[in-house]
Formats: C-alpha cells, structure tokens, sequence
C-alpha cells in the first residue's frame, strides 16, 4: 500500500482507494470472525445471564460489522471528478459521517472486547480448580482487553484524524491504521489459549 502512496500523500488515487476498502473490509470480517470464535468458546462454558449477553453482544457486533462493510462503498462528497473508484449507488455522504460511524464501531468493539475479556473470571473463579489454574486460565482469556484498548486507541485516532490538513495528520492515519489491525491478532491469542 505505500507504495501505491498510502500515508504519503494527499492524493488518493482510485487504485489506492479501492485497495484500502477491501483492506477494511477484511479487516472487518477478521474481527467478526474472531471475536465470534471467542465467544462460542465462552458459550460451552457459560450459563444463564452469562449466555444471553453473549449472544446479544455477538448479534449486535456482527449486524453492525456488516453494515459498516457496505457503508464503507458508499461515496464521500465532495465526489472528485474522473474517480473511477467503485462506490455503492445513489447519494454521498460527508468525511465526518464516515469517521464517526468508525468511531461508534470501535467503541463498541472495544466494549464488546473488555465484556468478552472479563465475563471468564465469573466463569472460571466458580470451578473446581486449583488457584493459580484459576488464575493462568482467566488471564490466558482475558487477553481480549488488549484488543479493547487497541480499539479505545483507534476511535481516539479516528477523532485526530477528522483534521485532514493538520500537521502529522499521515502520521496519525498510520497508528490508526496499526492500532486497528492488531485486534484480530490479540482475540486470536485469546482464543488460542483455550
């Protein structure tokens, strides 16, 4: 991607463009996917209250997951002449409206993440276990807070980088950009260590 210009120009070619959707897009489904894979694994040992907020968490993630992959084609005006980017059709809508549904969606996520990270030390303090068992479990599955200050770190990106021509502004896309594709990495540990 840097080298089609990403973070080094203001100029956002087509290619560039449609290369960063379908990164987000990826991005996305990677995050459904794993936080979803974590909390089927929460749901074979999780019972009452426990399993309904799972659920919901899981439901709502994915629903909003979704719909923020096909908002991310839809065209941001001011439309720029002879952009041969694919977008979705009908009506544009503001730089500001897409930051800010990034914003709302990485701070669910990171909700979801510290609610996933936590509700095992319910779970895992109740078994028949040794202590320090107890303890090495709970924090082998709690590493998702990681995941959630990761996302806590890109919405706080995401606020910086709505000034488009402020200084350090490619330096500011650049950490939201690491700060958002480290949260997959850190659920998949979490899982695996199950």
């Amino acid at each position: 991607m840097m080298r089609l210009g990403f973070a080094r120009t203001y100029g956002v070619t087509p290619a560039m463009s449609t290369m960063l959707y379908c990164a987000d897009n990826c991005h996305k489904i990677s995050l459904a996917l794993t936080k979803t894979s974590f909390a089927v694994t929460l749901l074979r040992i999780a019972s009452g209250w426990q399993r309904y907020i799972i659920w919901f968490l899981v439901i709502i993630m994915n629903i909003q997951l979704i719909v923020h992959i096909i908002l991310t084609w839809r065209a941001v005006c001011p439309r720029r002449p002879r952009d041969t980017t694919p977008h979705l059709p009908g009506s544009c809508w503001s730089a500001q409206d897409a930051i800010t549904l990034g914003i709302f969606g990485g701070l669910y996520s990171a909700v979801s993440d510290f609610v996933l990270a936590l509700l095992p030390w319910k779970i895992v303090l109740s078994l028949q276990m040794r202590k320090h068992e107890k303890i090495g479990v709970g924090v082998a599955m709690s590493m998702g807070i990681l995941a959630g200050v990761m996302g806590i770190m890109k919405a706080v990106q995401s606020i910086a980088i709505m000034d488009f021509l402020g200084p350090g502004y490619f330096w500011k896309v650049c950490i939201c950009r690491i700060g958002s594709l480290i949260r997959p990495r850190h659920i998949v540990d979490c899982a695996r260590a199950n």
